[in-house]
């Protein structure tokens, strides 16, 4: 008695079709992803900086103290010079009331930002809210970009957020 034998496998126009259809299906998903990756760091970026907002003006109501607000320099640990808050924040007491961050001032919270959006603010060097919540000067504006996704901040003098 003669038994066939058969044999399991793919031939090469089945596999030359699923290629196609899987790279048919990566270019459409991968700028999608794209996109989704970069809004995710924009808005993780974003929802930790208005915590770290949120996070000063209620230590300064509960303190009944002021407290200032300023972007992390992650060189040197203090605050920056410009108004570059992409790298964190700083919230600190000015104890010697000099304006900056020092040795003598009472550091409440670092935070440094995971998202790794751009943050940027024409103006603001440092944030300062009084012992009522309230954002002493203007109203603030801050802009958080990565690779074409753009959200905006908006801080009242008031003390709080809006997107």
């Amino acid at each position: 008695m003669l038994r066939r034998q058969f044999q399991s496998g793919v031939t090469l126009v089945e596999l030359m079709v699923t290629v196609s259809v899987l790279a048919i299906i990566l270019t459409v998903g991968v700028p999608s992803l794209s996109r989704f990756l970069n809004t995710t760091e924009v808005n993780s970026t974003l929802q930790q900086f208005r915590d770290g907002l949120a996070y000063a003006r209620s230590e300064a109501v509960s303190r009944q103290r002021n407290l200032r607000v300023c972007p992390l320099n992650q060189r040197s640990g203090g605050c920056r010079s410009d108004s570059n808050w992409g790298e964190g924040m700083v919230v600190y007491e000015d104890l010697n009331g000099n304006g900056g961050l020092d040795a003598a001032d009472q550091r409440l919270k670092t935070i440094d930002y995971s998202g790794g959006a751009a943050v940027n603010n024409t103006h603001r060097r440092h944030l300062e809210f009084d012992r009522l919540g309230r954002s002493q000067g203007s109203n603030g504006t801050f802009t958080f970009s990565a690779n074409g996704i753009q959200r905006q901040l908006f801080l009242s003098t008031s003390g709080r957020t809006r997107l």
